[in-house]
């Protein structure tokens, strides 16, 4: 069997491996100094305040968007290792441990390997702007110093796709489609899919 969609995404994070340089400025040094001077023949304290700022200006890195030739954005939603695929795969767990969808999480395995969804890389249509949004990550070892990464974000977009499964799987498919909704996904899964089609 196979289904055309068209997906409603919303807070979509670039990814992929696909980077892009970015200008990051920071603060290196800020500080304040007060001073008080009296003349001895006036009699009368002076305050003065001196405020010092210096920054840094340096390059990082921006997870962002594949674009493609006429320089929109994509997403890869198709595929086994696309968001989409991972998404419907989630939706199953969620319904296993709710509804009793599916009697095992190696059962999930197994039908999702008859899932198929085209293309690979989908065109978001009607991107409405993009915007920087910078996320900390603590980093793993034993001095667990603080890093910042920074992603290019679109909230929301439009998608198109087709999935392709066997017909008997079609009771079951709907019903992962209709969870979409309910679970986060995407890049950082900070994104939500929702079927308009």
């Amino acid at each position: 069997m196979e289904l055309n969609l068209e997906l409603k995404l919303t807070n979509i994070y670039g990814g992929d491996g696909i980077t892009r340089p970015y200008q990051v400025e920071s603060v290196k040094l800020s500080r304040s100094t007060k001073q008080t001077r009296t003349r001895v023949d006036v009699g009368v304290p002076v305050e003065s305040e001196l405020e010092e700022e210096q920054t840094e200006v340096k390059d990082a890195v921006c997870q962002t968007f594949k674009r493609d030739q006429d320089g929109a954005p994509m997403l890869r939603l198709g595929g086994t290792h696309g968001k989409l695929w991972g998404a419907l795969k989630e939706a199953a767990e969620s319904l296993k441990d709710s509804e009793g969808l599916f009697n095992s999480y190696a059962e999930i395995g197994r039908f999702m390997r008859a899932v198929r969804i085209f293309p690979i890389y989908v065109r978001l249509e009607e991107a409405d702007g993009m915007m920087i949004e910078s996320l900390p990550q603590i980093l793993a070892g034993r001095r667990a110093s603080m890093i910042q990464q920074f992603f290019d974000v679109i909230p929301c977009a439009r998608a198109k796709v087709r999935l392709v499964f066997p017909d008997v799987a079609e009771k079951k498919i709907k019903r992962m489609l209709d969870q979409l909704k309910e679970i986060s996904c995407l890049n950082k899964r900070r994104g939500s899919i929702e079927l308009v089609a």
